[in-house]
C-alpha cells in the first residue's frame, strides 16, 4: 500500500513539473517545440519501461498502469492547455 502511494504522488508531482515545463514552453517558444517535449518525455517513459519490462516479465501490467496513469496527466493538463483545448 505505501509502495504504491508513494508512486502515485511521485507520478503526479512529476507530471506537473513536466507539464509546467511544457505549458512554459508553449507560451515562450510555440506549440511544436512543446508537443516535441511532450512526446519526447513519452517516449522515455516507454523506453524505460520496456527496459524494465525487458528484464521482469512480470512487471509488463504495472508498468502499463503507469504509463497511461503518466501520460493521461501530461495529456489533460499539459498538452490540451498548450492547445487550448482544456
Amino acid at each position: 500500500m505505501w509502495l504504491r502511494f508513494t508512486w502515485i504522488t511521485f507520478c503526479f508531482g512529476y507530471a506537473f513539473i513536466t507539464n509546467v515545463i511544457g505549458v512554459f514552453v508553449g507560451n515562450i517558444a510555440g506549440v511544436g517545440l512543446s508537443l516535441t517535449f511532450f512526446i519526447t518525455s513519452w517516449l522515455l517513459a516507454l523506453t524505460y519501461s520496456l527496459i524494465e519490462v525487458s528484464y521482469r516479465k512480470a512487471r509488463l501490467k504495472e508498468r502499463l498502469a503507469k504509463d497511461l496513469l503518466f501520460i493521461l496527466l501530461q495529456l489533460f493538463f499539459g498538452v490540451f492547455v498548450v492547445l487550448k483545448i482544456f
